[in-house]
């Protein structure tokens, strides 16, 4: 019972933070313990952005980022950071990081943006899990836990996005990685040499299994050129 009343509290506080209603909040949050008070903190501070910031470089940003123009996104998403230094814009270049491939910069933003961030830690949370799996690191584990536990606490479902995006995301990993391990095959056996080592630069395996594929190939190129001599 106790612990269905302390639910309803932090929902009433989420409900006026996200309604702008700070002052509201803070008066119950002040009111004894209330271990949730960093998350919700961190909740104000982000939504305190100015509307300066918030039009000209977040939205401006999120805009060229649905656009799948990451550079552009990028760009105004750094520039917002080093204004306001809202954690928001971490967490927004996080995501450019991310669908560019750049998988370390992705991990450094999100886990920035874990730090002070609320509106989408569960989200940060899921991304790291994704890239950490891709990377076949123990800490996914970690990650996907934290989800879960805001997913129950926000009724959200983040945790399970993420796990059904990895499974998608390996799926059609492994039918290109396939299609373009067989290519450099190919090349390697009509002598093209030059062309089999920049695609060997350019793939990007997610699993441990289609790291261990590649590296094998690269040990063992000169044996597919020697079948030409």
């Amino acid at each position: 019972m106790a612990l269905e009343k302390e639910n309803k509290i932090y929902q009433d506080v989420l409900s006026l933070i996200d309604k702008k209603k700070f002052t509201d909040a803070i008066k119950i949050m002040e009111k004894g313990e209330f271990y949730k008070k960093k998350f919700f903190y961190n909740r104000i501070n982000e939504l305190s952005i100015s509307k300066n910031i918030k039009n000209n470089f977040l939205e401006v940003g999120k805009y060229a980022l649905s656009t799948d123009d990451y550079e552009t996104a990028y760009d105004y998403f750094s520039a917002g950071k080093y204004l306001s230094d809202n954690p928001l814009f971490d967490y927004y270049l996080g995501e450019c990081c991310f669908y560019t491939g750049n998988y370390t910069f992705a991990t450094e933003y999100f886990d920035n943006y874990t730090l002070d961030g609320s509106l989408k830690l569960n989200n940060a949370y899921a991304y790291l899990y994704i890239i950490s799996k891709m990377r076949g690191y123990e800490i996914g584990k970690v990650y996907l836990s934290r989800c879960r536990k805001l997913d129950e606490f926000l009724d959200t479902n983040y945790a399970l996005q993420a796990e059904e995006f990895f499974k998608e995301q390996v799926e059609l990993s492994t039918n290109l990685f396939n299609t373009e391990i067989d290519k450099i095959k190919e090349l390697l056996l009509t002598n093209r040499k030059k062309e089999a080592d920049k695609m060997l630069i350019n793939i990007k395996p997610i699993t441990k299994e289609q790291k261990e594929v590649v590296k094998q190939l690269i040990k063992n190129k000169k044996l597919y050129l020697n079948k030409l001599k």
